[in-house]
């Protein structure tokens, strides 16, 4: 006979738009079964008034290099990650056991901190989509965006990848890109590509195709784009009206000295966005810093930013990625009970406002328990 989980003093970040309800929650058969306000009729096991969110998707990262950690000190992004970079001299050079511990300790990172999946590019064609594989680990899900070095290698790549995640347009010539993304679209798979992360590479474009490379990237029809960093709010608009999402990466992005991403500009066009940690040879997979680079990167540009803008940058971590990449979305009765719970520790026992709390002050010390399918990872 199945039991119930009664999970009570909580307050739930409810459906898609993350709606608090300070009540309980009702697991069963590994689904949710009820969410009330309130106090549960029957025996509960007492939250202590954490808070249940959805878990995180990192819509962005490089694994790969996760063996070298602040590869980028004293050195330009180009030096680091760029087509000649340190980063693929020494992937070229490493150990393939070094290299999957590296990356599993990554992964275990994300759950830790109450990642359900992430969405990875993968260097060093079949070789290195098999490493990260073998990487993986069961309870959470991997979305592996691999690469050739050339048209061919590509499109074999293509046959065991989730999809062809792209280092820029200038990868391979521009009819053979293009036939890689109409190749990704045949087998219903995931085509993306780097896109104006450097203000060199957007001034070159603009210079060259005489338009910024977001709005170059578009005519590929991606599934999403990741960067922007330099794309105008024209650039931004295309996107939104073409429904395609842009992957920003505040935190890597400033930590290799490229700029501020321009996520307020997105909050107020409303386009679709979503967060990634992007390099581990920058920093950690972890949502909670990325989220709190975000929130830096809002503030800046407008002082007024407040609780609406927090509860965006939230679901641009949780539930918008999660519709994407897993067709699940907020949390709610009927599906599954895969949550994380926040536990009000110092940091967040005296915030004025839960989004703005979580996004600003939250770290993995809060994870109090992660549930998947209504049980604890």
């Amino acid at each position: 006979m199945s039991s119930s989980l009664v999970l009570s003093n909580v307050t739930i970040l409810e459906g898609d738009n993350l709606s608090p309800v300070n009540g309980y929650l009702v697991i069963k058969d590994g689904k949710i079964e009820k969410i009330s306000e309130g106090f549960p009729p029957s025996f509960s096991k007492d939250l202590k008034r954490s808070i249940i969110i959805p878990p995180f998707f990192n819509a962005h990262t490089h694994l790969g290099d996760s063996r070298w950690k602040e590869l980028y000190i004293g050195k330009t992004q180009n030096e680091v990650v760029g087509p000649d970079g340190l980063k693929h001299k020494l992937l070229k050079e490493a150990k393939e056991d070094d290299l999957i511990m590296a990356m599993r300790n990554s992964i275990r990172s994300m759950l830790m901190s109450g990642t359900i999946g992430f969405c990875d590019f993968r260097e060093g064609g079949l070789a290195g989509l098999r490493l990260l594989k073998r990487a993986t680990i069961s309870q959470i899900r991997s979305f592996i965006l691999a690469r050739g070095n050339t048209f061919d290698e590509c499109i074999e790549v293509l046959r065991e990848a989730d999809g062809m995640g792209m280092p820029s347009l200038d990868f391979l010539p521009w009819q053979e890109l293009v036939k890689v993304a109409r190749e990704t679209r045949r087998l219903a798979k995931i085509f993306s590509v780097h896109v104006s992360e450097t203000a060199e590479a957007e001034r070159k474009s603009i210079r060259e195709r005489g338009e910024g490379e977001l709005s170059v990237a578009l005519k590929l029809r991606p599934s999403f784009l990741v960067h922007g960093t330099h794309s105008s709010r024209e650039d931004l608009r295309k996107a939104k009206k073409k429904k395609v999402p842009v992957v920003f990466c505040p935190r890597a992005n400033r930590l290799l000295s490229v700029g501020s991403p321009p996520i307020s500009q997105a909050l107020e066009i409303d386009l679709e966005f979503w967060l990634g940690s992007d390099n581990v040879c920058v920093c950690e997979p972890v949502m909670f810093d990325v989220l709190s680079s975000a929130w830096e990167c809002v503030r800046l540009d407008n002082p007024r930013a407040g609780s609406e803008e927090a509860r965006r940058l939230l679901i641009s971590a949780t539930v918008s990625p999660s519709k994407f990449f897993l067709k699940e979305g907020g949390i709610k009765e009927g599906k599954d009970a895969t949550f994380v719970v926040l536990a009000r520790r110092e940091n967040l026992r005296y915030v004025e406002d839960i989004y703005a709390g979580i996004v600003n002050r939250a770290d993995i010390n809060n994870v109090r328990s992660f549930f998947v399918c209504g049980k604890e990872v």
